[in-house]
């Protein structure tokens, strides 16, 4: 099996890096978010090839980056990465069972999570699928929640998963039930096992057109000389699909719901959430002398001490002799 991680969008940490970096690839406090994800993971499923896909820009679209391959898909659209992705599966002949992990969420119970991912695993139906995993991550009130009448009346039984539903019975209780709030929802940011071989007949067969994208996208793949403006062309075009359109008449798509909760890390103020914080509230790395100073990150990578004083909410970063100070809302 291959377990892809999905990178979030690039922030702008400078001077620390020269370039925008998702933030959970950000080493502090002494680990990035992506590090413990990734150890987590691959405890559970220690025999599977790690990816990575980074939406940033990137000099090549493909690259061994520490333990996992990293492509390039200059894209936030989800099916542009599953598009993408199941291109390069295919032209490699790798496995074409994946499991996609967005590797920007702190991930509450991760044990809970890979038990049911196993369990889908054991099924028959799943490894030839496209399952998405709901978990709650406390941003939106969209997800699928536990005790529905969807899931009291017509979930199917799988040993070690609590709510299992095929798109069909979705699709029926959500017609019954149009006004009815916080209903069944494929959240975008799920945790998704795609069988990319299926995926891939179901996706050519709903779009002839389709089919000869997929095979260009092979041969660029392939090519390690295929300049990166072909492939931002590419993910141009499918940007404009939506993965929940584009699979509501898939059969074989499930929806598995998970009582436990992530939080999602799309911001530096979020970002600050997770780090551990002085009484003020503040995450300070470095020589930094602060003075009534609350709320507030603050990096120093330079030899030399820098002084903050009467600010909150900010992000003050140093390196090299160069300091920038920024808000953090």
């Amino acid at each position: 099996m291959n377990l892809v991680f999905l990178l979030s969008e690039p922030v702008d940490f400078s001077p620390i890096y020269d370039r925008k970096i998702p933030l959970e690839l950000i080493p502090y406090p002494g680990q990035s978010l992506y590090e413990r994800n990734y150890d987590e993971w691959k405890g559970f499923f220690p025999s599977s090839h790690v990816y990575v896909i980074d939406p940033g820009n990137r000099p090549t679209f493909h690259r061994i980056a520490g333990n996992a391959d990293s492509l390039n898909i200059p894209s936030s659209n989800l099916f542009t990465k599953l598009f993408l992705f199941s291109s390069f599966a295919t032209a490699h002949s790798i496995s074409s069972l994946s499991l996609f992990v967005p590797a920007n969420y702190f991930y509450k119970d991760i044990k809970n999570i890979a038990k049911s991912v196993i369990a889908a695993l054991k099924t028959p139906l799943c490894p030839e699928s496209l399952t998405f995993f709901s978990i709650q991550s406390g941003h939106s009130a969209r997800y699928i929640q536990k005790g529905e009448i969807l899931f009291q009346n017509h979930s199917i039984q799988v040993r070690g998963i609590n709510n299992f539903i095929t798109l069909s019975q979705y699709l029926v209780w959500k017609e019954k039930n149009m006004d009815v709030k916080d209903s069944p929802y494929v959240e975008s940011s799920s945790i998704i096992l795609l069988n990319t071989i299926r995926f891939r007949e179901y996706i050519v067969q709903k779009n002839e057109s389709f089919h000869d994208l997929f095979l260009l996208l092979e041969k660029m793949w392939r090519d390690s000389t295929t300049p990166l403006s072909m492939l931002s062309e590419t993910s141009s075009v499918l940007d404009s699909f939506v993965l929940e359109d584009t699979i509501e008449d898939m059969e074989d798509l499930f929806l598995i719901n998970l009582s436990t909760t992530a939080e999602r890390i799309d911001t530096l103020m979020q970002f600050l959430n997770t780090l551990p914080r002085d009484q003020a509230g503040n995450y300070i790395s470095g020589n930094v002398i602060v003075e009534n100073v609350q709320n507030s990150l603050l990096i120093n990578e330079s030899l030399s001490p820098y002084y903050v004083s009467n600010l909150k909410n900010i992000l003050a970063l140093s390196k090299n002799g160069v300091v920038k100070i920024r808000s953090l809302i």
